[in-house]
């Protein structure tokens, strides 16, 4: 639990400031994937776009899928992506 809490605080870090009103809801697919992309950009530990991800599966199937809002595919392969290219490199 402290790991998933953990990667949602970094995400609600950086999120803060980049939406209006400073809420991290509702979790959409464009958000996350310009998260995952802002780790990439500055060379972040590939695993927080992957614990990011676990965070939220974790939670939606906790609270409902509703309760996070719309998340798509891009998000998870980009994460995926960018745990692989850790280990190719």
């Amino acid at each position: 639990m402290a790991r998933r809490a953990c990667s949602l605080a970094q995400y609600v870090r950086w999120i803060s400031p980049h939406s209006v009103g400073g809420s991290f809801l509702p979790v959409s697919e464009e958000r996350v994937y310009a998260y995952i992309s802002y780790l990439r950009e500055e060379k972040l530990a590939p695993t927080r776009a992957a614990g990011l991800i676990e965070t939220f599966n974790m939670a939606s199937s906790l609270l409902g899928a509703s309760a996070l809002g719309r998340r798509g595919p891009a998000p998870r392969a980009a994460a995926r992506r960018q745990t692989l290219e850790r280990f190719i490199s």
